[in-house]
C-alpha cells in the first residue's frame, strides 16, 4: 500500500508542478498584470495556509481518504474554473481553491505514508517523489501547453489528482488498518 501512497504522491505534484509552472501566463491572459499576478499568489498563499491548517485540525477524525477525496475534488474544480473561466475574479477564486487544496491534500498524503510505514523505512521517500513529480511535471505540461494549448496543461492536473486519488483509494482499500479509510 506504501508503494501506490508514494506513487500517488509523484503523481500529484507532476500534474501540479506542471500547471504551476505556467499558472502566471494564464493569469496574464486573464487581465492581470505580471505584477498582479505575483500579488494574487501571494495572497493565495495565505489560503494555503489555511488549508494545511485545516487538515491538522480535522487530522485523522474522518481518516485520510474521505478528506484526501474532498481535497482532490476542490483541485479539479479550481483546475475546471481555470479552464472555463476567464477574468480576474475567475483566476482569483481558482488560485485560492488550489493553494487550499494542493496543501490539505499534501497534508494527507504524508500522513498516510506514515500511518502505513511502521518501520520507518518508507517515509523518507516523500520528499524524493514530491520532487521527483515537481521535475517532470513542468517540462512535460510546458510541452502540452505549447502543442495543445494550457486548457490541456490544465487537462493533465485533473487527470493527475485523479489517478493521485485512485492510487490513493486501492493502498486504503487494501489496508489492514481500518482507521485508513
Amino acid at each position: 500500500g506504501i508503494i501506490l501512497i508514494l506513487a500517488g504522491i509523484a503523481i500529484f505534484n507532476f500534474g501540479l508542478g506542471g500547471v504551476w509552472a505556467f499558472i502566471e501566463r494564464i493569469g496574464l491572459e486573464s487581465g492581470f498584470t505580471s505584477e498582479q499576478v505575483g500579488q494574487v499568489l501571494s495572497l493565495t498563499y495565505l489560503i494555503s495556509i489555511l488549508g494545511s491548517s485545516t487538515a491538522a485540525w480535522q487530522a485523522n477524525r474522518f481518516g485520510y481518504f474521505k478528506p484526501y477525496t474532498f481535497g482532490i475534488a476542490l483541485l479539479c474544480g479550481a483546475l475546471s474554473i481555470l479552464i472555463l473561466g476567464q477574468g480576474n475574479w475567475w483566476f482569483i477564486l481558482a488560485l485560492g481553491l488550489f493553494n487550499f487544496g494542493w496543501n490539505y491534500s499534501l497534508t494527507y498524503q504524508f500522513s498516510a505514508v506514515f500511518r502505513h510505514d511502521s518501520s520507518g523505512r518508507m517515509s523518507v521517500f516523500i520528499i524524493m517523489v514530491q520532487a521527483f513529480g515537481l521535475m517532470l511535471g513542468p517540462g512535460v505540461a510546458g510541452s502540452i501547453a505549447v502543442a495543445a494549448g494550457y486548457d490541456a496543461g490544465l487537462a493533465l492536473g485533473i487527470i493527475s489528482c485523479l489517478v493521485s486519488l485512485a492510487l490513493f483509494g486501492w493502498a486504503h482499500a487494501t489496508a489492514r488498518d481500518t482507521n485508513l479509510t
